[in-house]
């Protein structure tokens, strides 16, 4: 007979438990047990276990070391569902029937975290007191922003504990905001979920009528649902993952990666290590249900009993997991492994940056030598850092190869500061978006890229103000001709969208250019580029009246022609403000 596993799950309330079911964790629900984790009957209280390879052929380097986080982060109780920033400096995780939870010993499930210090160790863990209530509280995902979470601790209009999205303010989080999940209907004793990377892919660890594992014992199988109406907080209706992931044996605890393509679940199919095994497979097509054959993560990641992966980092090096340990008193704590080279996830590139109101004062100018000189504009390269504002603003990343938008994300208030994960392979772009002000776009071309890196982008908002000019950073034509290449028109779309919704509104595009070739070819290039634009605008129902179109060419450069860093950075073309 198969076994019922509840690891990892928020027990929603509608059947008990069965009695053989052997859950490590399982986070309370409404009318359901509290999250539980079984006795470790191990002796040793080493904080690192070696592990040895045991009888199975998983196609990875088999030997792994899991490392104990520590006391500052691992307590007498049981920490479990370690969830950590794409960056790996904050963990979040849940923190067990702990007397200084919100409501002491009885609050079974509270948020903590703990920040990684400068001398590799982790901080003292506190509670996350703004999103912790007396009911059970957990953290599921944080996107890669570290600004949005998947919470579970929400009460929908039943009276039911769910799940919900949560954003960081300037004084804590939002208020728990619903997930509307279409033909949303559950029959497993539970629900595990995870939020990808990209703000609109979520994971369901549920069981259906189309389950695998629908017609035994085998528990829940995974779905996929997708960000339908961003502001209404709907998704699709759940898409099972297909036979190749989901079996009669039951599934579990899904983890996308940052790639958007590889996935790793845990299952109690035959063959593995331990009763229930980490795995990983990647999708092979936008279909959701081709997947590579699932391999096992192997000794270190999967012991006896139950094994599962709760996080990893966005450059795929490290994975956060919760596992009993040698203490016979304590069941569950936090520990850190290194993953296998083989399983490492697609590599990404983590653009880290701040979102800034542009300045209202100009720099003083600035002369340079050689050819051209800078103009008292209010140019990124010229900040007085000073005098910037950070914005709340919103994030969005698209594929400039066909203009579909791949994710979203969300600065933080405080400080204006984003992260975005973008993997490697493609070219981008992404922008800033604020009301009130006009959006900004900016593009990274990583096609050629096969490692992870931190890059640094820095994005400055222009308000809606006359006089104001912007980059259109996202217009692209090929060299020496002023035909506009199809990816240049998301980011035209989205300024007649500004324009429509603006109708006092009445621009100026000026076209640049670098200083090679003649003075003037530069001249009539830069005009034809810049009437191009306005042709665009025009053709999507913009009175020309609003529209003028002035190519400069060589001569208003902002930087120096000097470098091709600089030649680049003239090749532009600019939107100003003419009258709001």
């Amino acid at each position: 007979m198969l076994r019922i596993f509840t690891a990892l799950i928020f027990v929603i309330g509608m059947l008990p438990y069965p009695s053989q079911s052997f859950a490590q964790q399982t986070v309370q629900g409404n009318n359901a047990p509290q999250i539980n984790a079984q006795q470790s009957n191990q002796s040793s209280d080493s904080s690192k276990v070696e592990i040895q390879r045991i009888g199975i052929d998983t196609g990875f380097n088999a030997q792994a070391e899991r490392k104990n986080l520590g006391t500052n982060v691992n307590s007498q109780w049981n920490d479990i569902i370690p969830i950590i920033s794409a960056d790996g400096k904050t963990l979040y995780f849940d923190r067990k029937d702990y007397p200084l939870n919100t409501g002491g010993e009885t609050d079974h499930d509270d948020i903590w975290y703990s920040e990684y210090q400068q001398d590799s160790t982790w901080s003292v863990a506190k509670d996350l007191s703004a999103l912790n209530t007396r009911y059970p509280n957990a953290i599921f995902s944080i996107l890669p922003d570290n600004n949005t979470a998947l919470y579970w601790g929400a009460i929908d209009e039943m009276g039911r504990l769910t799940f919900a999205l949560v954003h960081r303010t300037k004084t804590g989080w939002t208020q728990p905001e619903l997930l509307h999940i279409k033909n949303f209907y559950n029959e497993a004793e539970g629900i595990t979920a995870s939020l990808a990377a990209d703000g609109k892919t979520l994971l369901l660890a549920i069981k259906r009528k189309d389950s695998q594992s629908y017609h035994s014992d085998g528990g829940m199988n995974i779905y996929v649902s997708f960000l339908e109406d961003e502001a209404k907080n709907t998704w699709t209706e759940p898409k099972n993952l297909g036979n190749i992931i989901n079996t009669p044996y039951g599934e579990t605890t899904p983890l996308l990666a940052a790639d958007g393509v590889t996935l790793y679940f845990s299952s109690a199919r035959p063959g593995g290590i331990g009763d229930v095994d980490i795995y990983s497979t990647q999708r092979l097509d936008t279909t959701w249900t081709n997947w590579s054959s699932p391999q096992n993560l192997g000794a270190g990641f999967n012991i006896r009993g139950e094994n599962f992966l709760n996080s990893i980092t966005a450059s795929g090096e490290y994975a956060y997991l919760s596992g009993v340990v040698e203490n016979p008193s304590k069941n569950m704590d936090i520990f850190r492994i290194k993953m296998p080279k083989k399983s490492h996830s697609k590599a990404v590139v983590l653009v880290k940056g701040r979102v800034f109101a542009r300045l209202q004062t100009p720099p003083p100018p600035v002369d340079v030598k050689g050819k051209g000189k800078f103009k008292n504009k209010t140019q990124e390269d010229v900040i007085l850092p000073d005098t910037l504002k950070p914005l709340e603003a919103k994030i969005v990343y698209e594929r400039l190869s066909d203009g579909k938008e791949i994710g979203i994300a969300h600065t933080d208030p405080r400080t204006g500061a984003y992260q975005i994960a973008l993997p490697c392979g493609d070219a981008y772009g992404f922008r800033a978006e604020l009301k009130g002000y006009l959006p900004v776009d900016d593009n990274l071309d990583i096609t050629k890229l096969t490692t992870y890196q931190e890059m640094k982008r820095d994005i400055i908002l222009s308000p809606l103000e006359v006089g104001i000019d912007v980059n259109l950073n996202n217009l692209f034509f090929d060299e020496g001709k002023a035909d506009l290449r199809s990816e240049s028109f998301p980011e035209l779309d989205r300024l007649v969208t500004v324009i429509v919704q603006n109708p006092s509104l009445t621009v100026e595009i000026d076209g640049h250019t670098d200083d090679v070739g003649t003075p003037e070819f530069n001249k009539v290039l830069s005009l034809h580029r810049a009437q191009a634009v306005v042709s665009y605008l025009a053709k999507k129902g913009i009175d020309n009246s609003r529209l003028t179109a002035k190519g400069f060419g060589e001569t208003d450069p902002v930087a120096s022609n000097d470098t091709e860093e600089g030649k680049q950075k003239n090749r532009r073309v600019v939107l100003k403000i003419l009258k709001e």
